[in-house]
């Protein structure tokens, strides 16, 4: 018998030791596999070569570094989610491209995929303005269009010459906004819900109580809106060397021009053929031998990334004096996490005590692109903001798309606040959204009983209707919070507090406006910014930039690779462009499950949640 189990015992001991070999070789295949996959190769300019602008791309205002489902859609050679570049890199690489004599000129193709809060007209007007001086270089940009969208065409518009697919249309059809109303619904189903509101304008409720826009709230859309696209219309007219009149009578009377019908009135230059293009993009540099086709080289293989250790310990290693940027994109939550929708108030109150820690440093850039959300998760921002500035450490604001309510309570102390007259900002003011389902739960039978020490144990609770003295509490809480953020932006802006409240009351403003009333100090980007806050902290020109979150290298993307399972990541992995109508349900599975990642300890919020259905 003793012989038997000592049998037993070599063979486990053999199958074991031939098992850990397998996962130590399988290990290090992967390992191998996946480091050459996401190698960074080096690429050598071609001569006379066209820089290839694919707008099948997110531009976000934060770096996004590699995308998991990406990478492992990439593995697997298979196309993956379209790619996403930041928009100072992008800036970056279109300058390096107007100083490279091996650049002949640009093209640009495609079109946008915005994700969460990318692809904002904020940030689409500062590439603009980078692909202006691209041209002022004496470079060309070519364009080529098939279906192209608003933010497509503006895009595009910077072109020297502007090409349309004959089979393509142009939809040139002004903005809108369109929210999905939830109230009668609710009521239907016996979903309760609780507001303890100030202003009249905030209307970030109005969809969970009523089934229309209220017409303090229709007003300030329609103002927000036209400002937004006369601006739109002055940008393509100068572009195009259009009147706005014009403009606007083609997307009062054609609004869907077909390519000839574009051509005709001045949106493109001529209806051609890809191939056509490809012979224009030859002449204009030269055409490869090898390939046949014009020499080129993508945006992915140009722009300058960190893609080893070694990047990374150069940059560590970089004593010079810093400006750091810190991206706050996406709705504010209470707690930690930073993915470009949400992004957590810690998250960035912990950035910022390390950037006070830093030596390097000595201005801060605080570049925001939020609706809002958390109170709580706000005010440690801002609280942040106020110790760095304490520790003489300038900080200046740069406004991106969007920076209202929350995302303006953040900015208000700065030095000094960057926006431009796309950026939609404001709506100063505080809700609380109390919700319950006891009517619900009852017409199905289900029911609810508590035991409690004091009247008030369970306020908080979901199955029930909250008690008039609960609501006038919640009011005054909600009214104390929007006191404060008028103390906040009074004591910021140097204004008086009775002012503030005129030019609040949860009122949304375009940057056009908000510049005008004092909330916004100057027009100007990312770029402005930076330069200001140079100035402030008076940097040599050799100064570095610090970007938090940095792009992450591939090595450091691939270690977390292996520490999650590959097959989870794998089964979120969406290769199918969203039909509209799929995307209409997204929208309202967005729009619900916005409040339920929301977490103020106490429901408290300063959020612009209409900015999520994209009309703007």
């Amino acid at each position: 018998m003793k012989a038997f189990w000592l049998d037993v015992l070599k063979r486990f001991l053999a199958s074991a030791g031939v098992a850990l070999l397998f996962g130590l070789f399988s290990f290090a295949l992967l390992f191998t596999f996946m480091s050459l996959s996401l190698r960074v190769p080096e690429v050598e300019v071609p001569k006379d070569s066209i820089l290839v602008i694919d707008l099948t791309m997110n531009v976000s205002d934060r770096p996004g570094g590699f995308d998991f489902e990406e990478l492992a859609m990439r593995a697997l050679s298979k196309r993956g989610e379209p790619q996403s570049f930041h928009l100072l890199e992008l800036i970056r690489t279109i300058r390096k491209a107007s100083a490279d004599e091996k650049i002949s000129g640009i093209f640009l193709k495609g079109s946008l995929q915005p994700v969460g809060y990318g692809s904002g007209y904020a940030a689409l007007a500062e590439l603009g303005e980078a692909l202006n001086e691209f041209r002022q270089s004496g470079k060309p940009i070519v364009g080529y269009a098939v279906d192209p969208s608003l933010p497509d065409y503006f895009l595009m518009s910077h072109s020297d010459e502007l090409f349309l697919n004959p089979y393509g249309s142009v939809l040139f059809n002004g903005m809108s906004v369109e929210v999905t109303f939830y109230g009668k619904a609710f009521e239907e189903y016996g979903i309760g819900v609780q507001v303890a509101r100030t202003g009249e304008y905030k209307g970030a409720v109005e969809p969970f109580l009523s089934d229309r826009f209220s017409d303090s709230n229709r007003e300030q859309l329609e103002e927000v809106l036209g400002d937004r696209w006369q601006d739109y219309l002055g940008l393509v007219a100068r572009n195009r060397k259009l009147s706005v009149e014009r403009l606007g009578e083609i997307s009062r009377q054609q609004f869907h021009l077909k390519a000839e019908d574009a051509v005709v009135a001045g949106l493109f230059d001529k209806a051609a053929h890809y191939d056509e293009v490809i012979d224009r993009l030859g002449e204009i540099g030269r055409i490869d031998e090898d390939t046949g086709e014009f020499a080129q080289i993508s945006l992915g293989e140009y722009v300058d990334r960190p893609s080893s250790v070694g990047d990374l310990q150069a940059l560590e290693e970089d004593e010079r004096p810093a400006v750091s940027v810190v991206y706050v994109e996406g709705a504010i939550l209470d707690g930690w996490g930073d993915d470009g929708e949400y992004v957590g108030g810690d998250e960035i109150a912990s950035r910022l005590r390390d950037i006070r820690k830093d030596e390097k440093t000595k201005a801060v850039v605080l570049r925001v692109n939020s609706p809002g959300g958390s109170v709580t998760g706000a005010e440690a921002i801002r609280r942040e903001v106020e110790r760095v500035r304490a520790d003489g450490i300038p900080v200046v604001v740069s406004m991106g798309s969007v920076a209202a309510s929350g995302g303006y309570w953040i900015a208000a102390k700065s030095e000094r606040i960057f926006a431009s007259p796309e950026t939609i900002t404001g709506s100063i003011g505080v809700f609380g959204l109390l919700p319950n389902i006891k009517d619900l739960g009852n017409r199905f039978g289900v029911t609810w009983d508590v035991v409690k020490t004091e009247p008030h144990a369970d306020a908080f609770s979901f199955v029930r209707p909250r008690t008039e003295d609960e609501m006038e509490y919640f009011q005054l809480y909600v009214e104390d919070i929007y006191d404060r953020f008028l103390d906040h932006v009074a004591a910021g802006r140097d204004m008086n507090k009775t002012a503030v409240h005129e030019i609040a009351k949860g009122r949304v403003w375009s940057g056009k406006d908000a510049r005008e009333i004092g909330l916004v100090d100057e027009f100007g980007g990312l770029g402005d910014a930076i330069l200001y806050a140079v100035e402030l902290a008076r940097l040599p020109d050799d100064f570095q930039l610090i970007e938090h979150p940095r792009v992450e290298t591939p090595f450091e993307v691939l270690a977390e690779i292996l520490e999650t399972p590959l097959a989870s990541k794998l089964s979120a992995a969406s290769i199918n462009k969203e039909n509209a109508l799929f995307a209409r349900f997204k929208d309202m599975e967005r729009n619900l499950g916005m409040f339920g990642r929301l977490n103020d300890p106490r429901s408290a919020y300063a959020v612009l949640p209409w900015f999520w259905n994209r009309g703007l």
